[in-house]
């Protein structure tokens, strides 16, 4: 007889893994089976699921995860309540720091890694060394950047393997079958890190990638908060009067829980998600409470931007190591924590047509920059 294997929400309603395969958030393959409801047979979205490739890829958002990441839409139990469960607390299985040390990028001089040639292409040499050290990048033999994910206590949570064209967009042609994108797994398929603990399989415990800047916050710090790693890097190059931190997607906002003791404690929060998700993390900043945070719509009010990575490019890529801090009408070069923009995301969906558009054909951005193409509305 098969047993049935389940996850539960903090209601306790049972969700399993079931029907034909999607595309992953995580890799972009389609072998993501999403969690469905035992009691209806209804997933609750296409980003709640498991990817079948464990090793190389490791994506797994559980049911209770995405709930604790949205509490808001946790449906009511049997008995028309809402009751929270706190998420079980995870092991952490730290990383020696040795493998980061034997990864870091010791200058910041070209072909170290095809990500810090793109920076150099854009920002002054001390400063992309200033990122480096900051953030501890590291790099693979095949040039891949390394963003490391360490927490307050300085102890290595995870490293996340990224590939790059030298356009700074992503680089997913070259993977190869049997590469991953997370060290840890890595080291668990040599054998130098645990893979399970009994019958259970052993997870990194993730955090927020440059969370170890945190350790040193206090009543003067600015904080920075951005969906994906690369928007860190280049928004602690743009604007360095802060610390620059990035949950992974914007799915994973959630993981501003963990540290919002400490993020209370700052001077100042500033979220600043990429052009489609900001009425999202709008909805999501909210719920946290966090009386000095704020939405930056900075990503939505300049043109030719999508995320704070095609705002640098679009304003420097043909001036060499020329970038300028932007200014806003005040004359200041910090990002504007202001409320909603005026039509809430200025073409969100376009704009997110045209990135996956250069992402599979470079050519297409070289095209907008030469002509000055820019999105049309809607209505026209």
């Amino acid at each position: 007889m098969i047993m049935a294997h389940y996850t539960y929400d903090q209601n306790g309603r049972a969700y399993q893994l079931k029907g034909g395969k999607h595309s992953c958030p995580s890799c972009g393959q389609r072998t993501l089976q999403l969690y469905i409801a035992v009691d209806n047979g209804n997933p609750i979205n296409d980003q709640v699921g498991k990817c079948d490739r464990h090793n190389n890829c490791g994506y797994n958002y559980k049911p209770r995860t995405y709930y604790t990441d949205h509490p808001s839409e946790l449906p009511p139990d049997k008995d028309g309540k809402r009751r929270y469960m706190p998420e079980p607390k995870q092991t952490v299985i730290p990383i020696d720091k040795s493998y980061v040390e034997r990864t870091l990028i010791p200058t910041a001089t070209e072909g170290m890694t095809v990500f810090t040639d793109y920076l150099l292409r854009l920002f002054p040499t001390d400063r992309v060394k200033q990122a480096i050290d900051t953030f501890y990048l590291g790099r693979t033999k095949s040039k891949a950047v390394i963003f490391w994910q360490i927490d307050e206590k300085g102890i290595v949570r995870e490293g996340k393997v990224m590939k790059y064209q030298p356009t700074g967009n992503r680089d997913k042609a070259s993977w190869v079958v049997g590469e991953s994108f997370w060290i840890f797994s890595t080291l668990q398929s040599k054998g130098e890190l645990p893979a399970k603990d009994g019958e259970n399989e052993i997870k990194s415990a993730k955090c927020i990638f440059g969370q170890h800047q945190l350790r040193n916050a206090g009543r003067d710090t600015r904080v920075f908060i951005v969906e994906g790693e690369k928007n860190a890097v280049i928004g602690s190059l743009m604007m360095p009067s802060g610390l620059w931190l990035a949950v992974g997607s914007s799915e994973e906002i959630g993981k501003v829980w963990r540290v919002k003791s400490i993020l209370s404690q700052c001077r100042s929060v500033v979220f600043v998600p990429d052009v489609d998700a900001i009425k999202d993390w709008r909805e999501q900043v909210e719920r946290f409470g966090l009386p000095n945070a704020a939405v930056s719509d900075f990503c939505a009010g300049h043109a030719g931007g999508y995320d704070l990575a095609d705002y640098a490019y679009y304003r420097c890529w043909e001036q060499p190591n020329a970038y300028k801090a932007p200014q806003q009408e005040n004359g200041s070069t910090e990002v504007a924590a202001t409320g909603p923009a005026t039509s809430d995301v200025v073409h969100a969906d376009d704009l997110k047509t045209l990135q996956v558009m250069i992402d599979e054909n470079p050519a297409i951005r070289q095209l907008v920059d030469k002509f000055g193409l820019e999105i049309a509305a809607g209505n026209q």
